[in-house]
């Protein structure tokens, strides 16, 4: 019965180490409170080898362009060197959020797609790394 189950545990022990790995190099980077939210197969640990990382900055407010664009470049620099596999191009992870915006405009006109695949995965399995009170508060 064990061995049914040893594909998932081999994917929870992968999951779980490679974001451990992950949080040791982000330990060296400077977020200025930013939060990092893992969504998709690590945020499950359900990842292998060849998942890619599903991941977005949530950023609080006062943290201006510049510092917000070395964040995001840090971080990707972190997930290039733990983890290896990057989130898609031009795809709805990878890039910053500003506190609040996942709440702005639900279901209206300008609610894009991003948005929503962000929106849904953080609150259904997102996973926290970073300020885990700014993650607490914007899911509130």
């Amino acid at each position: 019965m064990l061995s049914r189950y040893l594909e998932i545990q081999k994917a929870a022990l992968f999951s779980r180490d490679q974001l451990v790995a992950f949080e040791r190099r982000l330990a060296h980077i400077d977020l200025c409170d930013a939060n990092v939210v893992v969504t998709g197969s690590y945020a499950r640990q359900e990842a292998s080898a060849v998942s890619d990382f599903d991941y977005f900055l949530l950023v609080p407010e006062g943290v201006d362009e510049q510092t917000v664009g070395r964040i995001c470049d840090d971080v990707r620099s972190a997930v290039a060197s733990k983890i290896g596999k990057l989130p898609s191009e031009n795809g709805a992870f990878g890039s910053a959020v500003r506190f609040g915006e996942l709440g702005l405009n639900i279901g209206g006109n300008e609610d894009d797609n991003k948005r929503i695949t962000r929106r849904i995965l953080f609150l259904t399995e997102g996973k926290s790394i970073g300020n885990s009170t700014l993650f607490k508060n914007q899911r509130e």
